[in-house]
């Protein structure tokens, strides 16, 4: 349950979130904020940020979760806390990403082999030290054969394979691949 308060409301609010990681969110500035262990985060990353558990081989995404599916994104992404130490591989530092982030410049070479249960496929994500799920619209187009379509009419995005569809939720204008 999400309550929207006042800073100093939410200030109380804390010692409640020890216990329970997301149950207050306040308004700051016209943006909605969940704070998830400690953290105040946006609605999009608040969801990415509660949404795995991990596993040796492969990242595992339980009920009520999120993946960001990212139109602007040229790769797909995971936060370190998302994926087990084991399953990460190191790249050669010539062929390193650099991405320029909401916080700032930031620089990986390591990439891991994410399962995602729900679409059946297997796609290579970079590992960043914090991140949400970001899986990249036209990586999942180029690489893994999906096809992606937002209509306005229905209001859905969809991401489609060999005749299954896989319906997007649309939260706050971010297409969500939610994990069932």
């Amino acid at each position: 349950m999400t309550k929207e308060m006042e800073r100093s409301r939410f200030e109380e609010c804390k010692t409640m979130l020890q216990i329970i990681p997301a149950t207050c969110a306040i308004l700051a500035l016209r943006r909605t904020l969940i704070c998830v262990n400690g953290k105040l985060l946006s609605p999009s990353l608040a969801m990415a940020a509660l949404s795995t558990t991990l596993k040796p081989e492969t990242l595992a995404v339980a009920k009520n979760n999120a993946f960001i599916v990212d139109t602007g994104s040229g790769h797909h992404l995971v936060g370190r806390k998302h994926v087990s130490e084991k399953t990460i591989n190191k790249v050669d530092p010539d062929k390193s990403l650099r991405l320029m982030t909401a916080n700032g410049i930031t620089t990986s070479c390591f990439k891991t082999t994410v399962y995602i249960k729900h679409l059946g496929a297997s796609v290579e994500a970079w590992v960043l030290d914090d991140s949400p799920l970001v899986l990249s619209v036209d990586k999942l187009v180029a690489e893994n054969g999906f096809d992606f379509a937002w209509k306005a009419s229905t209001r859905k995005a969809v991401l489609s394979k060999n005749g299954q569809n896989h319906t997007l939720t649309i939260a706050q204008g971010v297409p969500l691949l939610a994990i069932k």
